[in-house]
């Protein structure tokens, strides 16, 4: 996944849809990115199993200038699958019932990050 990432902005920009089998696979990915990105912005949504969900994870020095919050993000994103999340200011998940909405978060996380 780390092949995705593209500078924007001046931060490491990841937003992908993708297919997992769990949602600690889901988190498990979050965190590994997170660690290889110092100013990341992440969202992940991602059917899980038949079930939508996202994830929005921060990088550790972006995450210190208070700019952006992960729950706030998230909870935004997952009106497109009908869903709520939270979380940290940094990690949050959401979890939603509209598969088919997936594409119109991807779209709308990447006006919210970019």
């Amino acid at each position: 996944m780390a092949d995705k990432a593209k500078k924007e902005n001046g931060h490491t920009l990841i937003i992908e849809k993708i297919n997992l089998p769990s949602a600690e696979a889901l988190k498990h990915l979050a965190h590994g990115l997170r660690h290889q990105f110092d100013d990341l912005l992440m969202c992940l949504v991602a059917d899980v199993s038949g079930k939508p969900m996202a994830a929005i994870m921060i990088g550790e020095t972006l995450a210190k200038t208070n700019r952006y919050h992960a729950g706030n993000l998230v909870n935004e994103i997952a009106k497109e699958i009908d869903g709520k999340g939270g979380g940290q200011p940094f990690f949050a998940t959401a979890a939603g019932s509209k598969l088919e909405g997936l594409d119109k978060a991807a779209e709308k996380a990447r006006k919210l990050l970019v």
